[in-house]
């Protein structure tokens, strides 16, 4: 494990994931020359609808759904922010596990 200092450079709430398929929230750190994008998402109900075929439920949907807000409500919490637009230039800790990002936090010792 690793940990290097940035900031968010970038944040979005709405379509992300690999096809766009997921709604959530999307954010891109830099951390020296690395840019780094970290996503947390679920598929948008608009774009994928839910059949037998699937590993999940509407409830368990809807579940992620509340999960994202609540964590994006933290992250504005511990930066003192209102709004994901404040959220750009924020300064953050970022956890690797190799090149792999495992955890991150906002920097409130520095706010």
């Amino acid at each position: 494990m690793s940990k290097s200092l940035g900031k968010i450079v970038k944040i979005n709430l709405g379509f992300c994931g690999h096809n766009e398929d997921d709604i959530g929230i999307q954010i891109i750190f830099k951390a020296g020359a690395l840019l780094i994008t970290h996503e947390k998402g679920f598929y948008d109900i608009n774009k994928m609808d839910h059949n037998k075929r699937c590993e999940w439920t509407e409830a368990e949907r809807s579940e992620r759904y509340s999960n994202i807000i609540v964590y994006t409500s933290n992250i504005l919490r511990d930066a003192g922010k209102n709004s994901i637009s404040e959220l750009v230039g924020v300064p953050v800790e970022l956890t690797f596990d190799k090149s792999i990002i495992t955890d991150w936090r906002v920097l409130t010792e520095v706010l």
